[in-house]
């Protein structure tokens, strides 16, 4: 009798898994602009927008479009990271990025700005869609992301003058 119950439970983590896995992504509802989202509060978020309190929207030396492009190809370049929707010369995308172990999604809409003609900045908004709580993972992301657009960005040789 154990061990039929052992093989139900065992069925039922696995049916799910695969919930989890194989559950859609409505691209209406991920698929927000992160410079007129209004945060929920919860800690299973974090939007890096000036004046949110999370963190103020980085600038790069970088043309909209460029940045965009830039982006785009260094995340997707992340392990488990797919580009839901958008395309950088719209300087709006949705990406997705699912968890190691079980692929739990995070959802991470970008928003590109011009600042200058040779100057743009990022707004970001991370977030998960299971969970109450994601112990500071969409955070540590997006700081990630950034300093690592930062390396890049101290990479490129220097605009002739």
């Amino acid at each position: 009798m154990l061990k039929y119950l052992v093989l139900v439970v065992i069925a039922l983590a696995v049916l799910g898994l695969a919930r989890i896995r194989l559950a859609g992504d409505d691209v209406a509802v991920w698929h927000v602009d992160p410079q007129a989202v209004t945060p929920t509060g919860t800690p299973n978020q974090f939007l890096m927008r000036d004046g949110t309190g999370g963190a103020d929207s980085p600038v790069f030396a970088f043309e909209a479009v460029e940045l965009a492009r830039v982006f785009d190809e260094y995340v997707l370049s992340k392990p488990r990271v797919t580009r839901l929707v958008g395309e950088p010369e719209k300087l709006w995308m949705t990406y997705i990025q699912r968890s190691k172990w079980f692929g739990f999604p995070d959802y991470i809409s970008v928003r590109v700005f011009p600042v200058t003609s040779e100057k743009a900045g990022l707004i970001i908004y991370s977030r998960s869609r299971y969970g109450g709580s994601d112990w500071g993972v969409n955070k540590a992301r997006v700081d990630k992301w950034v300093a690592g657009l930062r390396l890049i960005e101290a990479a490129r040789p220097a605009a002739a003058e």
